[in-house]
């Protein structure tokens, strides 16, 4: 995860998710963590329902791709990727992210549902 994962996205430090500055080994154990947790959602939605190869292309394209560009859009910094984009369309809406489960759900949520037959 890290090795990929933090390289796309341009995270420094959540300051919004924890309220203060993080070390770069913290935010990347932070940040595993919650994609560890997006990932294990749709594993309970696809149990039983999937041969593992299938499943493990799935998780890399999880957490190789898909959980560090949604986490780069609300956490990242002003100006990356998607950042801007994403905090326009939130903008006027107040959206608080109640220490990163909006973002964890809605990505293991929506895994699920498009992956199920």
């Amino acid at each position: 995860f890290s090795a990929v994962a933090l390289t796309l996205s341009s995270q420094t430090s959540p300051a919004g998710i924890t309220g203060g500055e993080m070390k770069r080994e913290e935010l990347i154990f932070l940040q595993w963590a919650f994609c560890s947790t997006a990932v294990t959602i749709t594993s309970g939605a696809l149990a039983e329902r999937i041969h593992f190869a299938p499943y493990l292309g799935h998780v890399l394209m999880m957490a190789g791709v898909a959980y560090p560009l949604l986490a780069e859009a609300a956490w990242g910094s002003p100006g990356s990727l998607f950042y801007d984009h994403f905090h326009e369309m939130v903008e006027g809406h107040s959206y608080h992210d109640m220490a990163g489960s909006g973002i964890v759900h809605l990505l293991g949520g929506w895994a699920s549902f498009l992956c199920l037959p």
